[in-house]
């Protein structure tokens, strides 16, 4: 029988342990649970900036010179983390999330207003396919009420949500 495949979408990029270790925590707790599972490696333009030249540099001291220069959330990132090919595109994701039986949202603060970004709430993902929101959160006590609505659209395509 062929293992499930789930993608997880998150924010796994951003420079700070926090985000990569919940990223990788669900990554390794969905593969003990025998699960196929890539990371979808989607960062906002706004926010993640792929070739960033300040990590693009950290890269290439740390590759050239590994025992002068160590950047440990560069390595990890490299080492641990799943990826899928990077895009900051959004077009692209639906051609990815094909490959895969399931998508998972999740963890973190993914669904905060302040950010709202609707992406994270899996808009790409068609509805034949298990949409599964893993401890996503808001960070805030209130909804903006001009996105309520797109709130209440997203979350009902959901096939579980955990908060």
């Amino acid at each position: 029988m062929r293992k499930q495949k789930i993608a997880i979408l998150t924010w796994h990029y951003y420079p700070n342990f926090g985000s990569a270790l919940q990223a990788y925590a669900l990554q390794e707790k969905l593969k003990a649970l025998g699960y196929s599972v890539r990371i979808l490696d989607y960062r906002n333009a706004r926010y993640g900036k792929v070739s960033s030249v300040k990590n693009r540099i950290k890269a290439l001291l740390a590759h050239a010179a590994p025992g002068r220069f160590s950047y440990p959330f560069l390595s990890f990132q490299e080492d641990c983390l799943d990826l899928t090919r990077t895009t900051q595109n959004a077009a692209d994701l639906p051609l990815m999330a094909k490959h895969f039986d399931a998508v998972v949202c999740g963890s973190d603060q993914i669904w905060a207003p302040n950010v709202f970004n609707s992406v994270y709430m899996l808009n790409f993902v068609p509805d034949s396919m298990k949409k599964i929101s893993y401890a996503s959160s808001i960070g805030l006590n209130v909804i903006p009420e001009e996105l309520v609505p797109s709130y209440r659209t997203l979350l009902r395509r959901f096939r579980a949500v955990s908060v």
